[in-house]
């Protein structure tokens, strides 16, 4: 019985190994070989989000150690068409200040709902967001918000005025 449990995965490992190598076999020459797409540039697109995100707005306050933060506000909505996303799973925020990246902290007025970055929201649904970051100075902050999926294409972009 230790035996066919040991072996049914190694089994399924090598039969894995052996498509995936053959995915990436080749025959014959290709137009990606001269360094050319075999796709015309148009049709290249990068994958759609399941999710959509927009920067409302920003407010100051002080965080639990007395310092200052800026609590930003996102609505985050879900745009797939199957199963229930969070805005702290489905995207990673990027914040800057004279372009260093900013901490995330607890505002301690209660602006900043950590909770509601891990509320999940069904298809078509939305939540909004806010999170506390610690502020440096009085410089302009600079909101960045990507997918998940790292494509490198920002679902939404922001900077603000804070002097």
């Amino acid at each position: 019985m230790r035996v066919a449990s040991i072996a049914a995965p190694t089994i399924l490992a090598a039969t894995l190994a052996l498509s995936l190598g053959a995915c990436g076999a080749s025959s014959g020459s290709s137009n990606q070989d001269q360094g050319q797409s075999s796709e015309p540039e148009a049709a290249q697109k990068a994958p759609e989000s399941s999710v959509a995100v927009t920067i409302d707005g920003v407010t100051t306050t002080t965080d639990y150690e007395g310092k200052p933060c800026a609590v930003v506000s996102y609505t985050f909505t879900n745009v797939s068409s199957d199963e229930a996303q969070a805005f702290s799973t489905s995207t990673y925020q990027e914040v800057y200040q004279g372009g260093v990246q900013c901490d995330v902290t607890m505002a301690t007025d209660g602006s900043a709902d950590g909770q509601s970055s891990l509320t999940k929201v069904k298809a078509g649904n939305s939540v909004s967001v806010k999170i506390a970051y610690e502020l440096k100075d009085n410089s302009d902050l600079e909101v960045n918000v990507y997918p998940m999926d790292f494509s490198g294409n920002p679902l939404a972009s922001k900077t603000f005025t804070l002097s």
